[in-house]
């Protein structure tokens, strides 16, 4: 069978399991994406996989070009591959001092496998 064309891939749809709000970064088989807008259990949302977004991260400093990993547990980015799944780049420099680091999601590879996704979101690419 030959490709067929879905979508640009820039957000996958989802359906949560919990309310999720917009600007919250979930994990989908170790791909982090940002949802787009508020979503209700059980309703359709969009998980942006691309752009570049201000997160949260631990109070280590940041150097653009940096690879970034997201820590689900503590809802932060850090440079620390072992915490979690590859985020993407630094698109920034950020002092230790500050609360967020600029990141190009899902820009380059990791070459480290990342955490399961989270099994209360149901998942499509439709």
């Amino acid at each position: 069978m030959k490709a067929v064309f879905v979508q640009r891939g820039g957000s996958v749809d989802f359906t949560p399991s919990r309310d999720v709000e917009a600007g919250e970064i979930l994990v989908f088989g170790g791909l982090p994406g940002v949802v787009k807008t508020d979503v209700r259990a059980g309703a359709l949302g969009a998980l942006a996989l691309t752009g570049v977004y201000d997160v949260e991260k631990e109070e280590l400093p940041v150097q653009a070009g940096d690879r970034l990993f997201w820590d689900a547990e503590r809802k932060a980015a850090t440079p620390a591959a072992a915490d979690g799944v590859f985020l993407g780049l630094a698109a920034a420099s950020s002092p230790a001092s500050s609360p967020r680091a600029r990141v190009i999601l899902n820009f380059g590879q990791s070459g480290i496998g990342g955490a399961a996704s989270d099994p209360d979101f149901e998942w499509q690419t439709l």
